[in-house]
């Protein structure tokens, strides 16, 4: 009499079948939790910007002085970035992203409250370590919760929409309360965005590596029925996910000819975060010094704000139809032309155009490279890459504020001051240029998918 073979248990990835899936209000509601955590990125950006020619004289700050302060917050973020990316592997991304909410918030508290230019530069570090623990988790948890198909589109509206909304508040607040309430009150009203607290709680998933490795596959099996509630998912199905390793040396990340791709890349990130945090902190001080009143030259930050949620959408759109990089060569292009047409007209309807033009670009090309990037990569190196690009970046972030304080300082021409805000972006437009598709894993997935049918 012949044995009957016992039946095989279905192994399913909830990477694949989340990443197949169709956006439903599971989706919805984690976006929208996670766009409004971009809104403090957003804010800080633009209020510091703000608030700089009122801050310089509260504080008796130098042009070179102004610069560093702009340039603490980014340099947080890169350390926060390369402490809290592997941390989450080991605690929950969840469990990281809400602790380091409440103590952004608390930060720009401190800030408030600040005596001199030390304790408010410790504050903005503060700030910054948790805003780099905050962002790049959110950042992995929209990569693993959202199909495929989709994934360029929305990381970079979703994250697009929640900074946009940030920086539009900074520049109205700088515009119409500042001048009644003064520049701490401005830095002490975003604590009042922990309000918001309940709805990050009950509306963020957990990573799907962190539950596997913890033992809590019935909560990643809750989630995936969540995400796709029409297909069908068995009690006994054994669920396995991409899960990095405890620790990836650098090293591997260089592997299977990435070496230069992620060298690449790097000068990517810096050419951006360069222009961003440059743009955002100096404009309005370089406008005021150009003979613009105060509120003139901060309401040029407002329609750099309200382009980037359009642009991304665009930009995500086509590069999720076509290929990343020649619409990330485009932005970049249209980002460095629109900031440096801004040194060479005094008429102020062309500033806020140029104004608009550039701040929906270079605001989109960091969403875009925050999507792209780790699609670059295989899923065991995929966090390590994410967040050597994502924290190494922010040197250009760091970098740019202190050498635009330094020319303005320097009494350097204002046209020059441009200029040198604007370079970057050519550099980044060539350099995205170079990465090979060919070596993109995401990319070579879908050449063997192609290839199978």
């Amino acid at each position: 009499m012949s044995e009957i073979a016992p039946q095989q248990q279905l192994t399913v990835n909830a990477n694949k079948w989340l990443g197949e899936g169709r956006v439903n209000a599971f989706q919805i509601q984690m976006l929208v939790a996670c766009a409004l955590l971009a809104i403090t990125e957003g804010y800080d950006l633009y209020v510091y910007g703000a608030a700089l020619p009122t801050l310089s004289k509260a504080l008796h700050l130098s042009e070179w002085e102004a610069g560093a302060l702009g340039s603490a917050a980014a340099f947080g973020t890169l350390i926060g970035a390369l402490i809290f990316g592997p941390l989450a592997d080991r605690v929950g991304r969840k469990r990281i992203i809400l602790s380091c909410t409440i103590i952004s918030y608390g930060s720009m508290a401190l800030a408030a409250i600040s005596s001199g230019s030390v304790s408010f530069a410790s504050a903005r570090l503060l700030f910054g370590i948790v805003n780099g623990g905050i962002l790049i988790n959110v950042l992995a948890l929209i990569s693993e919760y959202i199909p495929h198909r989709r994934r360029l589109t929305l990381i970079g509206t979703t994250v697009a929409t929640g900074v946009s909304l940030g920086t539009a508040s900074g520049a109205l607040v700088g515009i119409l309360v500042m001048p009644h309430v003064g520049w701490r009150a401005i830095f002490g009203g975003a604590a009042c965005l922990v309000v918001l607290y309940p709805l990050y709680h009950r509306f963020l998933p957990e990573a799907t590596g962190y539950l596997i490795r913890s033992g809590q596959k019935e909560r990643l099996r809750h989630f995936m029925r969540r995400a796709q509630p029409d297909a069908r998912l068995s009690d006994d199905a054994v669920l396995t996910a991409d899960v990095p390793a405890a620790k990836v040396p650098l090293i591997e990340v260089f592997r299977d000819n990435r070496a230069v791709p992620t060298l690449l890349f790097l000068l990517c990130y810096m050419c951006s975060t360069y222009v961003n945090n440059g743009f955002s902190f100096w404009l309005p001080k370089l406008m005021v010094n150009q003979g613009h009143t105060d509120t003139a030259s901060i309401a040029l930050l407002l329609p750099a704000a309200l382009t980037a949620v359009p642009v991304s959408i665009i930009g995500g759109r086509l590069a999720d139809r076509f290929d990343a990089r020649p619409v990330l060569a485009v932005l970049f292009l249209l980002a460095g032309a629109s900031i440096a047409l801004l040194g060479f007209t005094h008429n102020y309807v062309f500033l806020l155009v140029f104004a608009g033009l550039a701040g929906g670009a270079f605001n989109s090309v960091q969403n875009l490279l925050n999507s792209y990037s780790p699609s670059y990569y295989r899923p065991s190196t995929r966090s390590t890459a994410t967040a050597y690009n994502f924290a190494l970046g922010r040197v250009g972030g760091i970098v740019g504020p202190i050498v635009l304080g330094g020319l303005s300082g320097g009494g350097a021409p204002f046209k020059l001051t441009i200029v040198v805000l604007a370079v970057p972006a050519l550099v980044g437009a060539i350099a995205i240029n170079l990465i090979s598709r060919r070596h993109n894993y995401s990319h070579q997935l879908l050449v063997e998918k192609s290839t199978a049918d």
